[in-house]
């Protein structure tokens, strides 16, 4: 449910239509075309809002809104037409995060944000996140880097066997228990 609307499971454009924003682990096999361009990576989910009237993409448009991106996100990259596999990881991952920051998206769903990148760029990725929140957007983070999880949440779900075993807030959450219950060490 976004806003107290429920959205139907299964249903990505009113998903996406809806504000929710899906950042993959993966994102050389799901979260970008390795083989377009920035422009067109950061355009494709929203395309229908770049067609005109005779049904053609207007590029113009694209790169404007795709360098309002680069800008935002500070991405580091010679242009729009640059292919987004030649892209560092931890740009590759601005660049999804673009896609969805242009669309408007309140709700974000962060599967492993920072697998893959280097220090550097996490701490971008986490800096971005926090002005995510600041923002008022939703934020649920999967990540199996406990100290990630420490540091960047307000609260704690931990999920064994594909339920979830306990909650924590921020405050009461630390290694050893978090680890006791992921073990099941903990009852």
């Amino acid at each position: 449910m976004v806003d107290g609307t429920p959205i139907p499971p299964g249903r990505i454009g009113d998903a996406i239509d809806a504000g929710i924003a899906f950042i993959t682990e993966d994102r050389k096999a799901q979260g970008l075309v390795l083989g377009m361009t920035l422009r067109e990576n950061v355009t494709l989910a929203h395309l229908r809002d770049f067609v005109d009237r005779d049904q053609l993409v207007d590029v113009g448009r694209e790169k404007a809104a795709t360098m309002r991106m680069i800008g935002e996100l500070e991405i580091k990259t010679p242009g729009t037409e640059q292919l987004a596999r030649n892209l560092s990881g931890g740009t590759q991952q601005k660049v999804v995060l673009a896609k969805w920051l242009l669309g408007e998206a309140r709700v974000f769903l962060f599967d492993e944000p920072t697998r893959g990148i280097d220090v550097g760029a996490k701490m971008e990725i986490y800096k971005l996140m926090l002005q995510l929140a600041q923002r008022g957007a939703a934020i649920v983070m999967v990540s199996s880097d406990l100290p990630e999880v420490l540091g960047m949440s307000h609260r704690i779900l931990v999920v064994r066997g594909g339920a979830i075993a306990a909650e924590f807030a921020r405050a009461d959450a630390t290694p050893d228990k978090v680890i006791a219950v992921a073990t099941g060490a903990a009852a």
